[in-house]
Order: C-alpha cells, then structure tokens, then sequence
C-alpha cells in the first residue's frame, strides 16, 4: 500500500533554502579577493605618516586592518521594538586610536546601505556619529578591475582634516583607476 506524499508550502520553501543555501553562501565566498597591493601601499604609507603606532594586518582575501588604541563601546539600542538593530558592543578608536578594515569583491557593490549620491571626483560615502567616535563607510568600484572595496574608517571627532582628504584621495584615486 502506498501513501500519499503531501508537501506545505513551509515544507518545500524550507528544503529549498537547506539546499540552496550552501550554494549560494560559496557563491558569494568566491566573489572575496584580496585588496590590491597598490592600495595596500598607499594606505600603509598613510598610516604609518598619520598615527606611527597603528598596527597593519593583511589577512588576503578576508581584507586588511589597520587599528591603534581602540576598546570595545556599549551601543544603546534606540531602535523600534522587535525591530533591526546593530550589536550592543562595538569596537572603536578612543580619543587618539584609529581602526580601519577594508575589503575587496568582484563586481560593482549591491548592498542595502544607501550611500550618499556620487558627484564627479567624489566616492560614495555614509558617516555615521557614534558620539565618541564616528565612522565613514565607503564602497569605491572600480571599472577597470571591476573590483569594489568595502571600506570602514572609525576615527575620534578631532582626527587631523589632512588624513581624512588623504584617506578619500587614496578611494578617488581607486575609483578612477582607468
């Protein structure tokens, strides 16, 4: 005697993502490459110029970190109810630190956040101010290499002006990379 095979719809949707899922995770692993040496230079010359004490990391494809003196900073969740909200401890720069992780990945970015509208000469950018410290996020592409590097620069309110040109000129420069 047979039984009859009924599927919900749960069911299906559910065997699916288990399936699927995987495949689409190592798709989006392969797309990770590592940050070119060119901008490796520039950022460790940089680096090394604005605050000597920042320890450099190049981790190949799982991106390069600059840090000096950061801690770990309660972050109070003000958001809605039941709502998205960010991770209650984030690490960031005390008053004289620095922290800086920059990715590389083929293709043009397709996030979700919304960066700020390009104008000519000038890379996509988010700053967010977290009170102590605040943070740029940055996602310049490239078109020759068809390569976009995700970029989060976290910094204290009196960095020194002269980094912060230097560090957008390095993501220009990137950007225009023809």
């Amino acid at each position: 005697m047979k039984l009859p095979v009924t599927f919900t719809v749960f069911e299906i949707v559910l065997t699916l993502i288990l399936i699927l899922g995987p495949m689409i995770a190592r798709g989006d692993e392969s797309k990770s490459r590592p940050v070119s040496d060119r901008v490796c230079a520039k950022l460790e010359a940089l680096f090394k110029k604005h605050s000597p004490k920042a320890t450099f990391e190049n981790q190949g494809v799982n991106g390069i970190h600059f840090e000096h003196e950061v801690k770990t900073f309660e972050v109070p969740d003000n958001g809605p109810k039941g709502g998205k909200h960010e991770t209650e401890k984030q690490r960031g720069p005390k008053k004289r630190g620095i922290l800086c992780s920059v990715y590389s990945h083929s293709g043009p970015y397709v996030g979700q956040l919304a960066l700020s509208p390009v104008t000519k000469g000038k890379v996509a950018q988010y700053l967010k101010d977290r009170k102590e410290y605040k943070q740029l996020l940055m996602v310049p592409y490239s078109k020759r290499s068809d390569v976009h590097m995700w970029v989060a620069l976290s910094f204290p309110p009196d960095v020194d002006e002269a980094f912060l040109e230097d560090f957008r000129q390095i993501m220009t420069d990137f950007e225009n990379d023809t």
